[in-house]
């Protein structure tokens, strides 16, 4: 997949992204599954992880904690990620697939 900002390629990698939690509160989730570019400073998150990210947020913001029911469920949708790599069509090859039906 190529950085949409430079053409550059773009690395599956991890890493720590800061959040802002509230006026107040933020917060750094550790390793997080990305693709980043190898030129700029340009970086992509799978729609799963980013479901995924949002969930523990929420969370997070309202202050409760995560039961070992959920964490065990966290933990085996980012074993599955890890496992399968990122599930879904890149925008370019939803263009192409769209504007081959119209064809």
């Amino acid at each position: 997949m190529r950085c949409a900002s430079c053409g550059a390629e773009l690395v599956a990698t991890r890493a720590d992204l800061p959040f802002q939690l509230d006026d107040a509160d933020s917060v750094t989730l550790r390793s997080v599954p990305i693709l980043a570019c190898e030129t700029c400073p340009e970086i992509l998150i799978d729609k799963a992880v980013m479901r995924m990210t949002d969930e523990i947020l929420e969370l997070m913001r309202r202050k409760s904690t995560i039961t070992d029911a959920q964490r065990r469920e966290l933990d085996r949708r980012l074993d599955d990620l890890e496992r399968e790599g990122p599930v879904g069509l890149t925008w370019d090859e939803m263009e192409a697939k769209a504007r081959s039906r119209r064809e």
